[in-house]
């Protein structure tokens, strides 16, 4: 609904969007391995959520990073059978990462490296892994 509607109904539908997704957010977090391709899946859904409803490109980034970065230092704990799911999932979330971290207007080129690190930098309104390599031409 938020994605179509027009406002006020689309603050409505955001807002009630981001009501359930704190919902599902504190059951996953509690009852999924952070490998489990449903948590996975959610917090990717999330981090879109706040990336295009919210436009708020730094909490995306900090979900889905956190996301990836949890999974990793889990992967010892992966199942046979949820490997491919939630590997496929990681790779999407860490593609969001580098496509929401890439600003083209500013002519900066961001060779992106997603660690186990849990510490950001932030370049404008953008969300980076502290592992990220930064040249701008300026």
């Amino acid at each position: 609904m938020a994605e179509f509607s027009v406002d006020p109904q689309r603050q409505k539908a955001a807002e009630e969007s981001n009501k359930a997704y704190k919902e599902a957010s504190e059951i996953a977090a509690t009852q999924l391995f952070p490998t489990h391709p449903i948590r996975l899946g959610f917090a990717l859904n999330y981090s879109v959520y706040f990336y295009e409803i919210m436009n708020d490109p730094d909490e995306a980034c900090r979900l889905a990073q956190t996301a990836f970065d949890d999974a990793i230092s889990r992967l010892e704990h992966l199942s046979e059978e949820s490997y491919k799911d939630s590997t496929l999932i990681m790779q999407l979330l860490r593609d969001n990462l580098t496509l929401w971290t890439s600003d083209p207007e500013r002519d900066v080129l961001l060779i992106c490296w997603f660690s186990y690190c849990h510490g950001y930098i932030h370049l404008g309104s953008h969300c980076l892994s502290s592992l990220t390599i930064i040249y701008s031409k300026t």
